[in-house]
């Protein structure tokens, strides 16, 4: 069995294991609840009980797996000590979240708690460098001349390149990412700079730097914010609180329920719309980038990824967001205009305000908690 492949028996097993418990709690929803379950000390214990049952796929996801096929060299405590840090982080967040939802929903209803689940959409894109920093180290070598001849190659090829940093992690899983709203930075991971020429990294750094300028990353999270909040609304109506949202932890339990059965149906749905927007964001970069350049790269990567060149159609429909390296290449030129671009992705990461458990489930990042912040992207 190939490295992609146990993953993704992996996220299935994670994925499938959340869903069957929502789909539990949807159907229970009628049933006659606790006086304790009503109480905001509720929280805790369900929290709790969701990093108890995560563990395992944690583990086999984060350690041992990336160990066994040579993605990570990482001991066994470093992990756990990367594996607490991001599991605080989460519980932190969740908690946050969840009160914050109840509250607003108490003071104001569904429309109060809709008006808070944006501005924590804000807050978790605005906060997303600091946890970036925190989950992940700096590069110790001297680079900022690489970074400068990088940054000088993107604009000879009359594209403005935003500002790089380069992040270091445990595993060849990141692929960094486009973080920050004001002032939004291209982050890539350390180790590209051993696996890619500095021409092949302003050729990855000048594809993002199109995302940027198109518009196509703003669109996509436009997209992910949509989908989330109609996750939100479909969760309410499941849960029989449509008319005044959550008011007791026992019922944004089920909101939380029904809102995880809504992102499972966007686990479908969404890549399809990550991949038409990866495609046509090479067919804008070959219009500037040179294509054995970009082609090169690409291919670099996927070697220490998932190292799958081709993939079943039906597999790479419903589980892959970011297109197969010869899917890519069958790209075209097209029009500099925006895209939807990594929303699947996005919406998992803009998930945590709800709660959702499949946040860390799924698996691109099960396990990796810098993955559950920044997961892999095009």
């Amino acid at each position: 069995m190939s490295y992609a492949q146990a993953r993704l028996w992996i996220g299935i097993s994670a994925v499938g294991f959340n869903v069957l418990l929502a789909t539990g709690v949807v159907i229970g929803s009628q049933a006659s609840s606790t006086e304790f379950l009503n109480s905001d000390a509720a929280l805790w214990v369900l929290l709790v009980a969701y990093v108890i049952w995560m563990v395992p796929f944690d583990f086999l996801g984060g350690w041992w797996l990336p160990r066994r096929y040579g993605r990570s060299q990482q001991a066994l405590f470093p992990f756990i000590g990367d594996w607490l840090r991001g599991v605080l982080l989460q519980s932190i967040v969740f908690v946050v979240c969840g009160a914050s939802l109840l509250w607003a929903a108490r003071t104001g209803g569904l429309t109060g708690s809709m008006i808070m689940l944006a501005v924590l959409f804000m807050l978790l894109l605005t906060l997303r460098p600091v946890w970036l920093r925190w989950l992940s180290a700096s590069d110790n070598t001297d680079h900022e001349s690489d970074v400068m001849a990088i940054e000088d190659q993107v604009t000879d090829w009359g594209i403005s390149c935003g500002p790089i940093v380069f992040r270091r992690s445990p595993t060849t899983g990141f692929t960094g990412s486009i973080v920050g709203l004001i002032k939004p930075q291209i982050i890539l991971p350390v180790h590209w700079r051993t696996l890619l020429s500095n021409e092949e990294i302003a050729a990855l750094a000048a594809r993002r730097s199109i995302t940027l300028s198109t518009g196509s990353r703003r669109l996509g999270l436009i997209f992910a914010i949509a989908w989330t909040l109609l996750a939100f609304i479909a969760g309410n109506w499941f849960a029989g609180t449509i008319e005044r949202g959550p008011q007791t932890a026992i019922d944004l339990l089920h909101v939380t329920a029904a809102t995880t059965l809504w992102n499972f149906l966007g686990l479908l749905l969404l890549p399809s719309v990550s991949r038409f927007a990866s495609r046509r964001l090479d067919g804008m970069a070959v219009g500037s980038v040179p294509n054995l350049v970009l082609q090169a790269a690409q291919e670099k990567v996927d070697r220490v990824q998932d190292n799958e060149v081709r993939r079943p159609k039906g597999i790479e429909f419903i589980f892959h967001p970011v297109p197969s390296v010869a899917l890519r290449q069958q790209r075209e030129l097209t029009s500099l205009t925006a895209v939807p671009w990594h929303v699947a992705r996005q919406a998992l990461y803009l998930s945590w305000a709800v709660c959702s458990p499949l946040a860390r489930a799924v698996h691109c990042n099960a396990g990796q908690s810098l993955l559950w912040i920044c997961p892999p992207t095009d």
